[in-house]
Order: C-alpha cells, then sequence, then structure tokens
C-alpha cells in the first residue's frame, strides 16, 4: 500500500495525489489563519472545506486532514506526524510512505525530512514539487547510530546539567562512565557532526525525536 504524505493547500496541491496511484493521503496543514494567512480569503472556504470536497466520494482507503499549530516546537510537531504515522502503520501494517515537500512549506517540509532520515525503512519515496508543479526525487538517507552509541547518547541526555551559562558545563553520566571517556567523547563529537547534539552539548529537537522515536 502506498500512502501520500504532505503539508497541503487548495488548488493544484490537493489535485495532485488524484493524479497519482495511491491507496490513502494524510494532508498537513499549519494553522496559519491566525497568523492572517489564509488561502482562499477571509470570505473564500476554508483549507479544510477545500479538502473534504475535494475527496468526497473518493475511494482511498484513509484520508485524513491534520492540522499542525505552528507555534510548537519543531519536536512537538514531529511527535505529532510520527504519531499519526503510527496509528497509521497499525491500520495498515504493510504501508509505505510517499513524503512530499511541497516549496512554500518549508517547515513542515523540513519535518518530514527528518522523519524521513527516523522512519527511513516506512518510506518508500521523498520528493520536493516546485511552485511550477514540478517534481525532484530526493535520496532517502538513513541517520542510525549503533547499539552502544545510542545508548551512551541516551545516557547523555539523561545526565545533562545545565550550567548558569546555559552550556553543558556537568553530565553525570560522562563523569561516572566506568570505561573509556575517550569513546564517549568521540560518540559525542559524531553526534555533534550529524546535528543531533547542538554546539552547547545539547540534544536537537531531531535528537530527541531520534531516541525517542526510531
Amino acid at each position: 500500500m502506498k500512502f501520500y504524505v504532505t503539508a497541503i493547500g487548495s488548488g493544484k496541491s490537493l489535485n495532485y495525489p488524484h493524479q497519482k496511484k495511491y491507496d490513502g493521503v494524510l494532508a498537513l496543514v499549519e494553522n496559519t489563519e491566525n497568523f492572517g494567512f489564509c488561502y482562499k480569503g477571509k470570505n473564500g472556504p476554508k483549507q479544510d472545506q477545500t479538502f473534504y470536497s475535494k475527496y468526497d466520494g473518493t475511494n482511498y482507503e484513509y484520508k485524513r486532514w491534520l492540522q499542525i499549530d505552528s507555534w510548537q516546537s519543531t519536536y512537538n510537531i514531529g511527535k505529532q506526524i510520527i504519531t499519526e504515522l503510527d496509528n497509521i502503520k497499525k491500520q495498515f501494517p504493510n504501508v509505505k510512505f510517499h513524503f512530499e515537500i511541497s516549496a512554500g512549506y518549508k517547515r513542515i517540509g523540513s519535518i518530514l525530512t527528518l522523519i524521513s532520515y527516523i522512519r527511513n525503512s516506512d518510506i518508500y519515496k521523498l520528493t520536493f514539487l516546485s511552485h511550477d508543479n514540478v517534481a525532484e526525487t530526493f535520496p532517502i538517507i538513513k541517520i542510525d547510530l549503533h547499539p552502544k552509541e545510542r545508548e551512551i547518547l541516551e545516557g547523555f541526555r539523561k545526565g545533562i546539567e545545565p550550567g548558569w551559562n546555559e552550556k553543558i558545563n556537568m553530565n553525570k553520566y560522562v563523569l561516572t562512565y566506568p570505561k573509556d571517556k575517550k569513546y564517549v567523547y568521540k560518540v559525542l563529537k559524531k553526534c555533534k557532526e550529524m546535528g543531533i547534539l547542538d554546539e552547547n552539548n545539547r540534544v536537537t529537537d531531531f535528537g530527541n525525536l531520534y531516541l525517542d522515536y526510531c
């Protein structure tokens, strides 16, 4: 089974899934109305009305409109999307997802890309759809840590003690690590290079998503 997942608005972007053979569609939309943005104008139909009108009567196994509150952190948005994907997997164990990163939805697109790194085995296609409706295929990349490296990162996350300058001056896990601390620092350096730790040695939103959902 193939499901189409994208940040979606109105017009052509809603027509796209009909042009391909999909068993389901998950439409993600940022709650931009509170910020003064609206696709059809204040007097026109809302995005959800447009979505349901276009998909009314279609025979998709699954069709869902998922509203994302823009003010949330990357972690919380990623968590919301992953939870929805996991619910789909429970209903349709053999499903594979096509993530479409649409122009104009930079934040949702970047979060979908991060999720594809974490759940790459569930993704069969990752594409970017430009403003002129030209689709470009992106590589599906796996960001992975060995079990021991993951254990060290998890222990480091639990042992963090922030200092007065918001930098991580102490870490109980590192201080009490019973074996070669050089290996610990090597793993942490690798995580920093991968974007899992930031320059202040804090686990990034992506790092937390990785540890919690990979």
